[in-house]
């Protein structure tokens, strides 16, 4: 958001305006319709690094909360099994991003919600990376396909 501020800022200087009222105007969002004619589908405000944009397609309005990057990184290891799901972190309200990193170079492993199995889980290759921000505050858990590779994660939270 600060950076779309400080581009807001900087048009604004080349307008003419001033830098630091156009920079606390709100940013308005542009869309194509389907006819190619560009039109502005919502405007973002921001208080204390909760942003809000209001989207309004075919006269209906509606709101989608976009977060500020977070302050705050953590990060850590768990072993997996091959028996019963391990938690990799806990629920959070503040967390915005998760990265996800299988380690090890020959197990495949699952991750996903409490519960999960090697059938219902979404699969991590061995040595592969998800990084996650629809579903970040979520409880995440890992099961392996076999033995017990180590997960680490690094996530980011406000």
């Amino acid at each position: 958001m600060q950076m779309l501020k400080r581009l807001a800022a900087a048009i604004g200087l080349m307008l003419g305006l001033s830098a630091t009222a156009f920079a606390n105007t709100p940013v308005q969002v542009f869309g194509t319709d389907t006819t190619g004619v560009q039109r502005v589908i919502g405007a973002v405000a921001g208080v204390s690094g909760l942003y809000s944009l209001s989207v309004s397609t075919s006269g209906t309005t509606g709101a989608l909360d976009v977060y500020s990057k977070g302050t705050t990184i953590a990060s850590g290891q768990v072993t997996a099994s091959a028996v019963t799901a391990v938690q990799i972190v806990a629920l959070s309200t503040t967390r915005r991003a998760i990265t996800i990193t299988n380690t090890s170079t020959s197990i495949n492993v699952y991750i996903g919600a409490t519960g999960i199995t090697s059938s219902t889980g979404s699969l991590l290759l061995a040595g592969a990376s998800g990084t996650f921000a629809a579903s970040a505050g979520a409880a995440w858990f890992v099961i392996s396909a076999s033995g017990a590779p180590v997960m680490t994660y690094l996530t980011e939270s406000n």
